[in-house]
């Protein structure tokens, strides 16, 4: 599926033991976007490592490709799994701005503002209720329980996907649950990162990057997205 996502079944099952480490989630659902640059040039086959995935592909959310012959903006390949393949992107600010121009088209293409919607815990029309869906066998509340306490965004509290800041936040919190991180353990990714990314992504609040956490994409990029992640949109 183009631009879907999906965090694996052992981070889902860490998401519901909140007083620990998570590990990393069981399927997110999200819509793709395309960067409008030239195809990654092949693929590779996941590699053997302690270090979790997202962090070595500089793509803390497990972002899914778009289909060829798009690509993401800074997307350099494609990385192979026995749950499909996810973007390998140049640098933390590419991996940054594809998520935070994920989130905005939430609000822009299915009119999404808050983690939980009106459909509740068991819909897709809340940000965390759609990237990591119930119906994907995830633990749904605890993720929306966790980024809830990170961010103190009230579950069902409208929240403005437009706002740097605002997505910034929700990045950063999003990055501690997909790669397991404690709430002290520090983010893989700088404040620049997070404010570059914002910036690619032509976010007017470009230089609040905040925590180590946030992402966009360049202003050709973020139009190409835009119009890519409506026809990948689930």
């Amino acid at each position: 599926m183009t631009g879907r996502s999906r965090t694996r079944d052992r981070h889902g099952l860490a998401v519901a033991t909140l007083a620990l480490v998570l590990s990393w989630g069981a399927a997110a659902a999200q819509d793709g976007g395309s960067g409008g640059d030239a195809p990654a040039a092949g693929s590779t086959d996941a590699a053997t490592t302690d270090e979790p995935m997202g962090e070595r592909d500089f793509n803390p959310l497990d972002i899914r490709p778009v289909d060829p012959p798009d690509a993401w903006e800074g997307q350099v390949r494609v990385q192979q799994t026995g749950d499909g393949g996810f973007a390998v992107f140049e640098s933390y600010a590419y991996g940054l701005r594809a998520a935070a121009i994920l989130l905005r088209n939430y609000k822009r293409l299915h009119g999404i503002d808050a983690l939980v919607g009106p459909d509740g815990i068991t819909g897709e029309d809340g940000v965390i209720t759609r990237w990591s869906p119930e119906s994907d066998h995830n633990a749904t509340q605890a993720y929306v329980d966790r980024v809830s306490d990170l961010t103190g965004f009230g579950a069902t509290q409208v929240i403005d996907l437009e706002h740097g800041p605002t997505v910034a936040a929700l990045i950063h919190a999003m990055t501690r649950v997909e790669l397991g991180l404690a709430d002290s353990d520090p983010l893989p990714y700088t404040a620049d990162d997070m404010a570059q990314a914002l910036s690619l992504a032509d976010f007017p609040e470009a230089s609040s990057g905040g925590a180590p956490g946030d992402a966009s994409g360049d202003g050709q990029g973020a139009a190409t997205d835009a119009a890519g992640d409506a026809a990948a949109s689930q």
